[in-house]
């Protein structure tokens, strides 16, 4: 029942968005076989259902590579319970029209009506590659038959090579679904032959750092970052800004906005080829948060050091580095000194411990001073190079 009511969903979202909007056609005009499923509808709405069924069958006769009156004569069969007939309809239709929207809106609503999930999955396959206004009403349904198993083999041909539409599927299942499902579903995908995405992963990833599944999270990054990248010497991944990742789980997490732009730069006495130049406009306060990196330290003592430049920063508190615990985000492990104002290359030092204790995973942010809206207007340019966190060996 609740396959029929959300086919019946699907099919009237379509009505409301379709490009061919039903309109009256001039009897004296040569009828198409559009137009005369069109007067078929009509008639059915009308409840002379005999002429709706002669209309159809006029449109088929007019043109045989048409779907449309045969997917008019499947709903029209369906609702007379006349299933015989209604299955012919649906494979003639299925067959003429396989990626129109027409025809395969009122398959589905007949399959789901037969509860015939092995035909219905693959019609809303081609309905959501074509309509990606649908999938608010359809994953949500794919995501309750995913997770039963006597459901679970009709996902395999997605699964081993994924639609279009399946980023977008998975996404809906990192953000509502349990994370057994989920976890099952990306070890489906890691044994496909297709090869996992950028974008899945980076999705995967980010749902095992919300449920601070730390050791996991890293793991799954790790694959999709080239060897050369990953330092062992260093605790920061990339301190120079010399890669091409970001925002896909323990890399440089950068968001911007009007007032704020962040992107690595060329400029006079960097180390590398580039550093991360960060440029702030006077415009709407911003609490500015918008450059960090997840760490997983584990407990010591530990030295943040990196070069800097300062090109005339505006705001009477500045801008702070500083270190906190995941675990309980009110504990702060250290922090630099505000910087403000101008000032050439110059070097800063952070010294700060990880307690071994609810601290499994730390975020190094750069922050605004202050918490209050009136200290949130910035204006100038900032350069930021060679970050570092290394373990202090001489701890005398």
């Amino acid at each position: 029942m609740y396959l029929q009511g959300q086919g019946g969903m699907v099919s009237e979202r379509l009505k409301q968005e379709s490009p061919e909007p039903y309109t009256a056609v001039d009897p004296s005009y040569h009828l198409t076989a559009k137009a005369l499923t069109r007067l078929a509808e009509k008639a059915n709405e009308a409840g002379k259902l005999d002429e709706s069924e002669q209309l159809a069958l006029q449109g088929m006769a007019r043109n045989i590579t048409s779907g449309e009156p045969a997917s008019h004569l499947l709903q029209l069969y369906a609702s007379q319970k006349r299933s015989q007939q209604a299955t012919e309809a649906a494979s003639i239709a299925g067959k003429l029209w396989p990626a129109h929207t027409y025809t395969q809106t009122r398959l589905a609503d007949y399959w789901a009506r037969q509860q015939r999930l092995d035909k219905l999955i693959p019609t809303w396959n081609v309905l959501l590659t074509r309509n990606g206004s649908l999938h608010a009403t359809i994953f949500p349904v794919l995501q309750q038959l995913l997770a039963q198993e006597e459901h679970k083999a009709l996902f395999s041909p997605f699964i081993k090579k994924p639609p279009t539409w399946w980023s977008s599927f998975f996404n809906h299942l990192a953000q509502n679904a349990e994370p057994t499902l989920l976890n099952s579903v990306y070890e489906q995908r890691q044994k496909s032959k297709t090869p996992i995405s950028k974008e899945e992963r980076t999705i995967y990833v980010a749902r095992l750092l919300r449920d601070q599944n730390w050791a996991n999270a890293y793991q799954i990054w790790q694959t999709g970052i080239s060897p050369k990248l990953l330092n062992k010497k260093n605790f920061i991944f990339d301190g120079g800004f010399e890669g091409d990742s970001f925002n896909s789980g323990f890399d440089w997490q950068i968001s911007q906005t009007r007032e704020i732009s962040i992107k690595p730069d060329v400029t006079y006495g960097i180390k590398g080829k580039q550093a991360i130049h960060i440029r702030l406009k006077r415009d709407n306060p911003v609490h500015f948060q918008h450059l960090s990196q997840t760490l997983l330290l584990p407990a010591d003592e530990y030295q943040l050091s990196m070069r800097y430049r300062l090109d005339t920063l505006k705001n009477p508190k500045g801008l702070r580095w500083r270190i906190h615990c995941l675990n309980t985000a009110s504990t702060l492990l250290g922090e630099s000194h505000a910087l403000r104002g101008q000032k050439s290359w110059d070097t800063l030092n952070v010294t700060f411990s990880v307690p071994s204790q609810d601290c499994s995973a730390q975020r190094l942010r750069l922050e605004a001073d202050s918490a209050y809206r009136h200290d949130h207007t910035f204006e100038g340019h900032l350069w930021f190079d060679d970050l570092a966190i290394q373990p202090i060996t001489d701890k005398e």
